[in-house]
């Protein structure tokens, strides 16, 4: 009773600590590809269900995340309260996932409800919480962690079954986020934490896991390859940093930012980087020294194998450098060492004991009420994108001009892009957006210097700005350019709602009403609940019958 009611605590605490988010709205940031704007979500029918486990969205192959969107679309639209709320539930269940490896791993009920508390509150796990985006972390980490629970059981007990679901969880997880295909490597380390050998039986029991897992996580990794100029000099540095960046937060979680980049320059004068290399020696230097302590090895490991797929050799910047999403499931065993050590000096000061307790207290209240003001922050963008002050960044100001943008504050809005551009000029975002800024206030060449210069920069990706740049020209008069961009941009993305529409209407104004039907039932194909466009096709078939009259 006293264990049911210990669990309860816990669950309620780390509920508490989030609830702020059940009042966000969703965030302009990768929410409305992954959610509101995502059409396959839409339906729960056949060809919507295929679309979802057959394509990608942002070059990532997350199909159950996107499965659970269109789930909770089913029932709420897109009122963000219950993607909030499942999140969050997502989160406790991980939490509880957290305290029963801990415990079957052999830790003590205290010392798991312990790993688990300070696993469920900790700050830097407040983007993958509070962040709807990020369902992906807390979907795949909760199967990430039944996979391996149900593995352990399998060891200790041998039992098929155990084994079967260890799979089907771990497969569940590879679907949910790639970041899943260090299971295998995981379900190593947890064999030779459990049995201490690396027998035959060893190897042939992670076959099945590492053929379900590793050609699911290709289709990600292919999408994302690219060229590394890699620096021999730069590179053992910038590897470095990314690692200890990690290490680093989670003991010390502060100023925590939604983005963050690499200090330049990249060379040991720069004490950022020489306080990497004394973090990474430091920590060779506790594993060799403590090499006996099982539990410490087992930490620091799982650590580094569900973390390395993310480390970076070149320094070349982007918007996923590193982030505080990438250390959630990866702090799994940090946090069951914490606490193990802590209920081990609890059981050992008896005369510390209340000076112990009092200490934790504060260290957990202090880690709680900063979950609970970053949980706070992701409600707010201009807040959260305003923090990012000691570095320029020009996807921050890009996001601040789409904050001022979505309020039809234009002036605002390109005042912010300006800065984005003069930070990076190679950056294409802020051209596109400060295009529509322009646009919207009646300055159509601007803006079609704006979406030019972005087709420029990222021609591969720019269906959207041949669209808006398309209905530029069609403000203008400019009916054939236009026309060309809707073709374009129609090349470029086959779905592209918007580029059918405006090149039906095109269509429309010539009197060829075959063809503007034709763009407008391949947009209803796309989106069969628009509304408007079922208007317009049957406004087209009355207008086609009229005509067809002697």
């Amino acid at each position: 009773m006293a264990k049911f009611w210990n669990i309860a605590f816990l669950l309620t605490v780390v509920f508490a600590v989030f609830s702020p988010a059940l009042h966000h709205p969703f965030v302009r940031w990768d929410d409305n590809v992954h959610c509101y704007d995502n059409k396959s979500i839409r339906r729960l029918d056949a060809p919507h269900l295929k679309k979802i486990f057959t394509t990608d969205v942002n070059k990532t192959y997350i199909p159950l995340t996107i499965f659970s969107f269109a789930l909770e679309y089913h029932f709420v639209q897109t009122h963000p309260f219950l993607y909030h709320l499942d999140n969050i539930l997502l989160h406790l269940g991980v939490v509880f996932m957290v305290y029963l490896l801990a415990v079957r791993l052999g830790l003590t009920q205290r010392a798991a409800f312990l790993a688990a508390l300070v696993f469920g509150i900790h700050p830097m796990h407040v983007e993958s919480v509070a962040w709807v985006t990020q369902r992906k972390d807390v979907l795949y980490s909760l199967f990430y962690l039944l996979s391996c629970w149900h593995f352990v059981g399998f060891l200790k007990s041998q039992r098929k079954t155990q084994f079967i679901w260890a799979v089907v969880f771990g497969f569940l997880s590879i679907l949910s986020k790639p970041m899943a295909m260090s299971l295998p490597l995981v379900l190593c380390l947890l064999d030779w934490f459990v049995r201490g050998r690396m027998d035959r039986a060893f190897w042939l029991t992670k076959i099945p896991f590492a053929l379900s897992i590793f050609p699911i996580a290709w289709i990600t990794y292919a999408m994302n390859m690219r060229g590394v100029d890699l620096n021999l000099a730069h590179a053992p540095l910038v590897w470095l940093w990314s690692m200890s960046f990690y290490l680093i937060k989670f003991m010390f979680p502060q100023e925590l930012l939604p983005l963050y980049e690499l200090p330049v320059p990249v060379s040991l004068s720069n004490p950022a980087f020489m306080l990497a290399v004394l973090v990474a020696l430091l920590a060779v230097a506790v594993v060799i020294i403590f090499r006996r302590h099982r539990l410490l090895i087992l930490a620091f490991l799982w650590f580094f194998l569900s973390i390395f797929f993310l480390l970076r050799f070149d320094d070349k910047q982007d918007l996923s450098f590193v982030a505080d999403r990438f250390m959630y499931l990866p702090s799994f065993g940090l946090c069951v060492l914490f606490g193990f050590s802590l209920d081990r000096c609890l059981a050992a000061g008896k005369k510390l004991r209340l000076l112990l307790v009092g200490s934790v207290g504060i260290v957990f209240i202090a880690l709680g009420l900063a979950a609970n003001e970053q949980t706070k922050l992701w409600g707010d963008e201009f807040a959260l994108w305003s923090r990012i002050k000691h570095f320029q960044s020009a996807a921050a100001q890009n996001h601040l001009g789409n904050y001022f943008l979505a309020r039809l504050e234009y002036p605002e809005a390109i005042a912010y892009y300006d800065r984005s551009i003069a930070i990076n000029p190679t950056y294409h975002k802020p051209y596109s957006n400060r295009g529509v800024a322009r646009f919207r206030q009646g300055d159509y060449e601007g803006a079609i210097a704006d979406f030019t210069k972005a087709i420029l920069l990222h021609p591969k990706d720019a269906g959207g700005a041949y669209t808006s740049r398309g209905y530029a020209y069609a403000r203008q008069g400019q009916l054939d350019l236009a026309m060309t961009d809707y073709n374009t941009a129609l090349m470029i993305d086959p779905e592209n709602i918007t580029a059918y529409l405006n090149r039906a209407t095109i269509y429309k104004d010539r009197g060829v009403l075959e063809l503007a039907l034709r763009d407008m039932r391949t947009a209803l194909s796309v989106d069969p609940d628009d509304a408007d466009v079922k208007t317009n096709i049957e406004w087209l078939l009355k207008r086609i019958d009229n005509e067809k009259i002697p």
